[in-house]
């Protein structure tokens, strides 16, 4: 796993001050709206002078990634419950 470098926006020489990963985060992502929310958050840290813009892109693309997954498991499970009223509704003859 790649490190994350925090920059200081008051210092002239920001310290390098690297933590490991992204650390234990609190907030939850399990939608694309969430991860959207999210993305803002770190373009917001990166025009702050908080968070290199490497940093930020490959936070981003993980983001992207976790969206994706959202959004395929969110059409999955309204693929089910329209098979499920169609299977239902043939059943009754409809």
């Amino acid at each position: 796993m790649s490190k994350i470098t925090i920059l200081s926006p008051n210092d002239r020489n920001p310290p390098s001050k690297i933590h490991d990963g992204w650390g234990n985060a609190k907030r939850k992502i399990d939608t694309a709206g969430d991860a959207k929310s999210e993305m803002r958050r770190l373009y917001r840290r990166c025009a702050q002078g908080l968070m290199h813009s490497e940093d930020m892109k490959a936070g981003i693309w993980a983001l992207m990634q976790i969206a994706n997954v959202a959004e395929k498991a969110d059409l999955e499970a309204q693929i089910a419950e329209l098979e499920r009223i169609v299977a239902e509704a043939l059943a009754d003859g409809r």
